[in-house]
Order: structure tokens, then sequence, then C-alpha cells
């Protein structure tokens, strides 16, 4: 679709969007950003990251490695700080911060 905005830095980094809207920017190797919808910002920093978002209104940010942060549905913003998070979000109006959560 249009509207797409994708920056990758470094290697390893594999992104899809699908739909309107979509801002991607990804630094480090290692990552795997899909988003499907649109209205949709994530940004990725540091390497191992996997992140996937579906509907509109997503703001996904996650920074360090091991990261994997999934949401469904709109209005959702996801802040993961530090290696080894699992966020999954569904539904609408969910807000998400963590900050050095080890698995």
């Amino acid at each position: 679709g249009g509207g797409c905005l994708v920056t990758t830095i470094a290697g390893g980094c594999l992104v899809t969007t699908t739909g309107g809207g979509c801002l991607v920017t990804t630094t480090g190797g290692g990552c795997l950003v899909t988003t499907t919808g649109g209205g949709c910002l994530v940004t990725t920093i540091a390497g191992g990251c996997l992140v996937t978002t579906t509907g509109g209104g997503c703001l996904v940010t996650t920074t360090g490695g091991g990261c994997l942060v999934t949401t469904t549905g709109g209005g959702c913003l996801v802040i993961t700080t530090g290696g080894g998070c699992l966020v999954t979000t569904t539904g609408g109006g969910c807000l998400v911060t963590t900050t050095g959560c080890l698995e």
C-alpha cells in the first residue's frame, strides 16, 4: 500500500509492511518487523527483535536484544527496554511499558 516509510540500518533486517501510514525504523541486525493495517509506527534498536503489529493506531518501540512484541487491534502503545522481553497485546486501548524485563 501507500504511505510506507521503511528505514533499515545494518544487516539481518526483514521488514514487511501492508497497508497505508506505516513508519518502520530498525537499527542493528537480526530484526524482523511485520506491520499490517494503517497508522503503525514501529521502532526497533539492537538485534534479536521480532515485532508484529495488526490493526490501526499501533506504536511499538523496542530497545535492546531478545524482544518479541505482538500487538493485535487498535490503539496499542508498547514500549520495551532491555533484553528478554515478550509482550502480547490483544484489543484496543492497551498501553504496555516494560523496562529491564528478563524471561
